[in-house]
């Protein structure tokens, strides 16, 4: 009897603890319910899944497009929207600053050439500044190194310039049938008018003199440029001779250098001698004055003594 109460005891735990695997078939049931969910049974027509929140992916892009959105970096993705054979930038231009682009080379130059006169007119060769020149030209420094390599080319370039002005000015002149006492004093009216209305000039050369001229020396262009007024001077005194109006050893280079020199002296020494003479040489009543004593100067050199 005392060797069957373990077995009873341990059918009775059996029995409490339920049928042999009934634990784990009751587990499978839980797992494995019937689904009563309310779910339609699974059909080709279901709906999409959407774990995840996601919309669910579509494939109904209209034919030929791409729907591609921006990518994060903000760039575009190529879609094929741009025109066939451009870059995205508009036509004609380099994607460079507006300054940079010389469509018109030949106006970059003259704007360069006429923004490094008034620097160096008014600084020197030695005070002139190219980012000045630049900026004035609507430049950069680069293209001024582009045209004229140094700023020793562009000054020389400058006094080209200058003096081939000079010399078309010259050409202007028409006193090959003028009577040739007359004609001296067009002559001398020209060279004094020219001073006076480019004042310019007269700095350039005080900065070239202060170099000893080695940039016009360096140059083949103004060796080269033809300066007609000391052809012209030498007709009108050959005219005057043959008349007997002009002394016959009258020089036209010394002539031509007396006419220089007191047309510059008084317009190159203005500010100084009015000061020191406590005159304004620049008053219009003085200015005539000294065009007619310059004239009478010259025509008192070369008429013959009477």
């Amino acid at each position: 009897m005392a060797a069957r109460a373990p077995g009873r005891t341990g059918a009775k735990a059996v029995r409490a603890g339920a049928k042999p695997g009934a634990a784990g078939r009751e587990s499978d049931t839980t797992l494995r319910k019937p689904d009563t969910t309310g779910r339609k049974p699974s059909t080709a027509g279901r709906k999409p899944s959407t774990a995840g929140g996601r919309k669910p992916s579509t494939s109904a892009r209209k034919p030929g497009t791409n729907a591609h959105k921006p990518s994060a970096s903000g760039r575009k993705l190529r879609t094929g929207g741009r025109k066939p054979g451009t870059s995205g930038r508009k036509p004609g231009t380099s994607g460079r600053n507006p300054a940079q682009r010389t469509r018109d080379p030949q106006a970059m130059r003259r704007r360069i050439l006429e923004a490094a006169t008034g620097e160096f007119a008014t600084a020197g060769y030695g005070g002139a500044r190219i980012e000045r020149i630049s900026r004035s030209a609507g430049t950069v420094d680069r293209m001024l190194y582009y045209y004229f390599d140094s700023k020793e080319g562009l000054f020389r370039a400058v006094l080209e310039n200058a003096y081939e002005q000079l010399g078309a000015a010259e050409q202007r002149l028409r006193l090959t049938g003028v009577d040739p006492v007359e004609g001296m004093r067009e002559l001398v009216a020209f060279t004094w008018n020219y001073y006076l209305e480019h004042p310019e000039f007269i700095r350039l050369l005080n900065s070239e003199n202060l170099h000893r001229g080695e940039h016009v020396r360096k140059s083949r262009r103004v060796k080269s440029l033809s300066f007609p007024l000391l052809s012209i001077l030498t007709d009108l005194l050959a005219r005057g001779k043959a008349r007997g109006q002009f002394r016959p050893d009258a020089d036209p280079v010394q002539l031509y250098v007396t006419i220089a020199a007191l047309a510059y002296f008084y317009l190159s020494n203005r500010y100084t001698l009015s000061r020191f003479l406590g005159v304004d040489l620049m008053a219009q009543t003085r200015r005539k004055r000294w065009l007619e004593h310059i004239t009478d100067v010259v025509l008192g050199h070369v008429t013959p003594d009477r």
